[in-house]
């Protein structure tokens, strides 16, 4: 090999460890501050009445698959009293291993809450409550204390039923939510509180009458409570979680009562509530869309792609989030509406309740495409509220209007 092939081999090669050498993401300066791509979280922030299935009112609980109730038979009932001695029936919770916490109220008498099993049983039994329609619970992140609502103010207990704190303040009626601190979000007083997981109050809006709503929470934080201000007119504020009014509008129902003003929040913070009709909100507070003919009687639901499960007369509806029609389900049996509120299983499948002219009250079961998965008859007929609660083993919970039974559907 002559110098000159040498040259040009040893040239070459010092070329190549240069360019080598400039390659390392330590001396490009472009590699190095690229930031790794951003996942965005479209999944629904809201979805359904008390925020999922088993109404924990805790977006960042304890997580469990809700599996869907196939079978749609009675699978056990409860009896507690006498039929017409009770007084209304409040919101039902279930935790993440099919416990069930139910307020049983018998009139002129002391109240009770009742943790049941998830085959029936009772686990305990606590006294000194009142809770007389529209009132419920909430979870903590890890589901060893048990937020609750009554006539008597805001009440912590753990999971055997034992009292931990309590706050006193009257409102007609409020289900607790929690937010990502633990911090616990009520209606007290007429106003709404937020509340430190040790009891102490951090903040409340004295000035702002609020005397019945359900708190809901964004991802960032923001509450929003939608509540009656009298003479069938009914207004959603939102608030920052330091208790500031960011926006307020006003919605009228046309006469008729509103008894589970809640809204829900779908993936892209866009608000849906039911008052004259179906209404859609920015995060702003502007109107995107209304439909006259839907979602008047039941709380809405979102599913787990943003679709809005929604009521209308004699039909179940599925929409768009820019409130167009993907489905229409006809629902039979179905002669005086919807009550209540729309769940969803893990499956998107939904579960509502209705009343039909011969007084005799139905669950039914709808798959995501809009066919009917089944109807089954309540072994008692009284519409309004509660409503439906799904346990993480397959079954619906639910109790009526006047709550003598709790009943099981699996």
């Amino acid at each position: 090999m002559n110098q000159n092939y040498k040259n040009i081999l040893i040239f070459c090669l010092l070329i190549f460890l240069i360019i080598l050498s400039g390659c390392k993401e330590d001396s490009n300066p472009v590699i190095k501050k690229t930031p790794p791509p951003v996942s965005t979280d479209y999944t629904p922030m809201w979805p359904m009445f008390g925020y999922n299935g088993r109404h924990t009112g805790n977006p960042c609980g304890v997580k469990a698959t809700m599996q869907p109730v196939n079978s749609g038979v009675i699978n056990w009932i409860d009896t507690f009293g006498v039929y017409m001695q009770f007084d209304d029936a409040n919101e039902l919770s279930v935790d993440a291993a099919g416990n069930i916490y139910f307020f049983y109220n018998k009139s002129n008498d002391t109240g009770h809450i009742i943790k049941i099993k998830p085959d029936g049983s009772n686990i305990w039994i606590k006294q000194n409550i009142y809770a007389s329609g529209l009132y419920g619970f909430a979870f903590s992140p890890d589901e060893r204390r048990v937020y609750y609502h009554d006539g008597y103010g805001l009440t912590c207990i753990d999971s055997s039923g034992n009292q931990i704190w309590t706050i006193g303040g009257w409102s007609y009626g409020c289900i607790p939510s929690v937010g990502k601190d633990g911090t616990i979000y009520v209606c007290l007083n007429n106003a709404l509180n937020a509340i430190s997981p040790d009891g102490s109050i951090k903040w409340s809006t004295s000035d702002i009458n609020i005397s019945l709503g359900y708190p809901v929470i964004d991802r960032d934080e923001n509450l929003y409570i939608f509540h009656s201000i009298g003479n069938y007119i009914y207004e959603l504020l939102k608030f920052n979680n330091n208790g500031t009014v960011l926006w307020r509008r006003t919605y009228s129902s046309n006469g008729i009562p509103i008894y589970e003003p809640s809204v829900v929040i779908d993936g892209y913070n866009y608000i849906y509530f039911k008052a004259d009709s179906l209404y859609s909100l920015d995060k702003e507070g502007k109107q995107r869309w209304s439909k006259s003919k839907h979602g008047f009687l039941c709380v809405p639901a979102v599913t787990s792609d943003n679709k809005i499960i929604v009521d209308s007369s004699n039909y179940l509806i599925s929409l768009d989030t820019a409130g167009k029609t993907i489905w229409k389900a006809f629902i039979p049996d179905l002669d005086y509406g919807f009550d209540h509120s729309i769940v969803l299983d893990d499956n998107d499948n939904s579960y509502f309740i209705s009343e039909n002219v011969s007084s005799s009250s139905h669950v039914f079961s709808v798959d995501k495409s809009g066919n009917l998965r089944w109807e089954v008859q309540l072994p008692v007929a009284w519409p309004g509220y509660p409503g439906p609660v799904l346990s993480p083993i397959g079954n619906i919970i639910n109790t009526p209007k006047r709550p003598y039974i709790v009943y099981s559907i699996k």
